[in-house]
């Protein structure tokens, strides 16, 4: 028995009055009689059968607390669970419209032999209809006052249906959707379903800080980028909705609730991620008053992050190894998911648009008489990224227009499409950056100040090997010397640079949190064949001057920095860093 029935049939006994004995028969012919009729499984996929009310029922109990008539009438708090026993009837005829079928269902269910007064009905039934977010508590019980008397009991109308309304908005746990039902029914798994799945608990608390709601959610990395139905729906994006949604409701239902009763806060409880060794500990949200969605996925942007970032990673490698079809499909898939997140992941959104846009103008070198097709998708892509960044995705991410629009004549990837539409993409530009571009598109690209050339740069900060020790690159200069492996010999031989230049603002990746490069970088892995950094994937392995292998744990987009591109005057053409191996071909420096 729960604590709110126990308490309401001890106060039947010490009062000859017969709430608990009136709830108990309708409780009962209700469970046995009516919701199993109850349409379970809606379109949507969630549970509005009995186990719906019997958990309604559960939260009510733990939201009054282990003394509910310290805080409660015995006929509110009568009147609350028998609003719960039929706030969901009406889905007997559909879901549309259901709320207010239950009022409907309950006038006429509920008679003198239960409920005799018939303004105690009124205010069940209206509690039963105002469940519904859609229903306004105030509106629907405007002509009641705040406290009434209903048979010398004095009752509180707003605060029942209050009650009644946030106990069903905590019914959001993998119980009200469970997965074998899902399969067994045949639904298609939707967003409502799966959010349901990854929420562990839901509790009511009291602490210091006053009564709280906990919620445990364990998210899968899949989770993080999975989208639903076309137009694509981001999951996160529905999930943090819905938990914003449900922290309006406790606001809502606070002001017509007493002090005692008031929330005042929900904790999202996220369990940590296992093969993400950066968030492998849990992370709070808290949701007060005021809080927003952005704040429901500020623990998890870094997890996001991480995971868009690895996804576009590899697809940047597909592009480098001649896959850009299947390159642009990733990137078109972090595109969906990234699709409605907050101003935090807006840079993710941004790099999906240039990225798709990049992967087409390399198909389309390739793609002969569909080249024309894959370019104006390219097009479309590239458009649509300037209007996003001008429109303030690049002020919001820290860019600068001018640095963003640079990208466009200094990436090689994007080539066959600057060639091809470079007046469409002129007109693009506000006037400003217009002339810019105009005057910049002339000149050949990694000529100067702006991407990596077509050997491969190194970051500043990188350090090379040198017959006195390792120095930084940016401190070497003509006429000095490094060390170079001679891949015949299978040792370290002397070299000379011959040339030397830098470049700058170009993007970089980081190789194994070690090497920092453009990703045109080649690099001698373990087979004795060279690979692009960009072309690298997770547990290739790369070889070493020591003779042991260097295995690829990570590749991630590092900053935009300044990068070096050197010659040497031996054949050899390579470099060493950090026991690697880097080339640079024998190109002419200007």
């Amino acid at each position: 028995m729960r604590v709110s029935e126990s308490v309401l049939n001890d106060y039947d006994q010490q009062h000859g009055t017969s709430l608990y004995a009136s709830y108990r028969v309708l409780f009962t012919g209700l469970r046995d009689e009516v919701y199993p009729f109850a349409l379970r499984l809606w379109p949507e996929g969630n549970d509005h059968g009995w186990g719906h009310i019997e958990r309604v029922l559960e939260y009510l109990d733990k939201l009054v607390g282990p003394s509910p008539l310290s805080v409660l009438g015995a006929y509110e708090l009568f009147l609350c669970m028998i609003a719960v026993l039929y706030h969901d009837i009406g889905m007997l005829r559909g879901r549309s419209g259901h709320s207010l079928a239950s009022q409907s269902i309950i006038d006429g269910m509920l008679g003198d032999r239960y409920i005799p007064d018939r303004s105690a009905r009124e205010i069940a039934s209206l509690a039963a209809r105002s469940h519904s977010s859609s229903e306004d508590i105030g509106a629907n019980f405007v002509s009641y006052p705040p406290n009434v008397s209903i048979g010398g009991h004095s009752v509180r109308p707003r605060a029942v249906a209050a009650l009644v309304r946030f106990a069903d908005e905590l019914d959001e746990d993998y119980r009200r959707a469970p997965e074998a039902a899902r399969e067994i029914s045949g639904l298609t798994d939707s967003p409502y379903w799966h959010f349901c799945s990854v929420i562990m608990g839901v509790a009511p608390r009291q602490s210091s800080g006053g009564r709280e709601i906990e919620v445990d959610v364990k998210l899968g990395e899949e989770d993080l980028v999975r989208t639903f139905g076309e137009p694509a729906l981001s999951f996160m994006r529905f999930f943090a909705d819905k938990f914003a949604k449900l922290n309006v409701e406790r606001v809502r239902c606070n002001q017509f609730l007493p002090e005692a009763l008031r929330v005042e806060r929900i904790r999202l409880r996220y369990a940590g991620f296992s093969n993400l060794a950066s968030y492998r500990t849990p992370a709070t949200a808290t949701l007060e008053d005021g809080s927003s969605a952005e704040d429901v996925l500020a623990p998890v942007s870094g997890p996001i992050t991480d995971v868009l970032a690895q996804k576009s990673t590899d697809a940047k490698a597909s592009v480098a190894a001649g896959k850009a079809a299947e390159a642009y499909a990733t990137f078109h898939s972090i595109f969906r998911a990234s699709e409605g997140f907050p101003v935090s992941l807006q840079r993710e959104r941004l790099r999906s648009l240039y990225n798709m846009a990049c992967a087409c103008s390399r198909h389309a070198e390739a793609s002969g008489t569909e080249a024309k097709r894959w370019l104006a998708l390219g097009f479309q892509w590239l458009s649509q990224w300037i209007r996003e960044g001008l429109d303030g995705g690049w002020a919001r991410a820290g860019d600068s227009p001018e640095e963003r629009i640079e990208s466009i004549y200094v990436d090689e990837d994007l080539r066959e499409l600057r060639s091809k539409h470079r007046k469409a993409i002129l007109d693009a530009l506000p006037s400003s950056l217009q002339d810019k571009f105009r005057r910049r598109s002339g000149r050949r690209p990694g000529s100067g100040g702006g991407g990596g050339g077509g050997g491969g740069c190194l970051a500043a900060g990188t350090g090379l090997l040198c017959p006195s020790g390792q120095r930084l690159i940016e401190d070497l200069r003509v006429g000095d010397d490094l060390l170079s492996y001679d891949p015949e010999t299978r040792s370290l031989i002397t070299a000379r640079i011959a040339a030397i230049r830098h470049l700058d603002d170009v993007q970089s990746l980081v190789l194994n949190g070690t090497w920092t490069t453009s990703p045109q970088q080649r690099i001698l892995v373990a087979d004795g064949t060279w690979m692009e950094i960009g072309g690298l994937r997770r547990g290739l392995q790369i070889a070493s001057v020591s003779g042991e292998s260097i295995t690829v744990d990570t590749i991630v987009d590092g900053p935009r920095t300044r990068v070096f591109e050197l010659r040497t005057d031996h054949a050899t053409h390579n470099v060493v860093s950090a026991g690697a191996i880097l080339h640079n071909v024998k190109m002419r420096i200007d």
